[in-house]
């Protein structure tokens, strides 16, 4: 299957980003209460018989700007994805603080085709200017999407969209964790596809597989 450049993608989309916001600000307002933070990562895996760091990470790094990528990740059983693009950007300015964050990755297939996917794309940003702070989701998306036999439309389902998986657990599509005040304050992690392990007699969870993840915070006080 023909592969799409999405760390070429994504990072034209970060410089393009983090250009056109930069303002100069003085050190010392920017370092005593606005800030930004992000991240992103194409997979993670936990479960008692293999693991896999979050994988490639990107987090935000004082030149406003952080990217990572691997070709391919494969976990036996558990996980496998090819193309994999993580990117985070983030800029405090004159009037307002804002980052954004994004996962690509390709091909994905997880518990041996229980899940499967041609694309995932997960997406995170925020922003904040003092009087008010907000945080989405907006570029999130899905291509291909299988769950079990039933496919998913293309684009992204409602924010935490659960399945149940007989015998394995659930699945969270879209996942969304919101925080922060609405004023000051915010921040959003966006998992597009989380997998809790459950034991089958107690429901204890055992294991997560998280793909497509993305996460931003700003924080701005005037």
């Amino acid at each position: 299957m023909t592969s799409i450049s999405a760390k070429a993608v994504g990072r034209a989309i970060a410089v393009v980003l983090l250009g056109a916001l930069t303002v100069t600000m003085p050190a010392s307002r920017a370092q005593s209460s606005n800030t930004v933070n992000g991240g992103a990562y194409g997979a993670f895996v936990q479960t008692p018989a293999a693991s896999l760091a979050r994988s490639p990470f990107a987090t935000l790094d004082p030149s406003g700007m952080g990217d990572a990528a691997a070709a391919a990740v494969n976990v036996a059983s558990v996980l496998a994805a090819e193309s994999l693009s993580s990117v985070t950007t983030g800029v405090v300015g004159e009037n307002a603080a804002s980052a954004q964050s994004g996962s690509t990755l390709q091909n994905v297939n997880i518990l041996g085709g229980l899940i499967t996917a041609q694309l995932v794309s997960g997406q995170s940003s925020s922003a904040s200017n003092g009087s008010s702070a907000s945080s989405d989701a907006n570029g999130s998306t899905f291509a291909g999407l299988l769950v079990g036999s039933v496919a998913i439309a293309d684009g992204v389902p409602a924010p935490n969209s659960q399945i149940a998986l007989p015998g394995v657990g659930t699945v969270t599509l879209n996942e969304q964790i919101p925080r922060g005040d609405g004023q000051t304050t915010s921040g959003l992690t966006v998992n597009m596809i989380h997998v809790r392990l459950k034991d089958v007699l107690t429901g204890a969870q055992t294991g997560e597989i998280i793909v497509g993840a993305a996460d931003s915070d700003a924080a701005f006080g005037r």
